[in-house]
């Protein structure tokens, strides 16, 4: 799965989550999409914040919030069509089903008794091997406006 330049045909907020996201900044993604998901409470932008929540957990060593926002980020972009905005949503739903099943190879398992919201502090490093940047592929084709 591999990111494509971002396309012009992209909406402005869109393109500038892509932007930062591939940047690696995460939380600044995750913040200017936001006011867009406020709008229109489109499961999709909600189903990128979260992802890119995800990843903001994983640097901060947290494995099991990282594990509880891709799996949330899972949910919301279920319903959503397989290519959507230009964004090729199934590839990301398989990206983020790799990554839940390498957390749970590596035993994060925020369903384990004893387990509290908080838990599973991890060295970022280490976390980042077990759940490496996961690409937002877009579609080769960008529907026109």
């Amino acid at each position: 799965m591999r990111v494509m330049k971002a396309s012009p045909g992209l909406p402005g907020p869109l393109q500038e989550f892509l932007e930062l996201y591939r940047a690696g900044l995460y939380f600044e993604a995750h913040e200017a999409l936001e006011p867009v998901w406020l709008r229109t409470r489109s499961p999709f932008y909600q189903g990128l914040i979260i992802t890119a929540a995800a990843f903001c957990k994983r640097d901060r060593g947290n494995a099991v919030g990282a594990v509880l926002h891709l799996r949330r980020a899972l949910r919301r972009l279920e319903g959503v069509p397989d290519v959507h905005l230009g964004v090729d949503v199934d590839g990301l739903r398989r990206g983020l089903r790799r990554r839940l099943e390498g957390l749970a190879a590596a035993g994060v398992d925020p369903e384990a008794p004893g387990v509290r919201r908080g838990d599973g502090t991890w060295d970022p490093q280490a976390l980042r091997k077990v759940m490496p940047d996961l690409p937002i592929p877009l579609a080769l084709t960008i529907p026109p406006r």
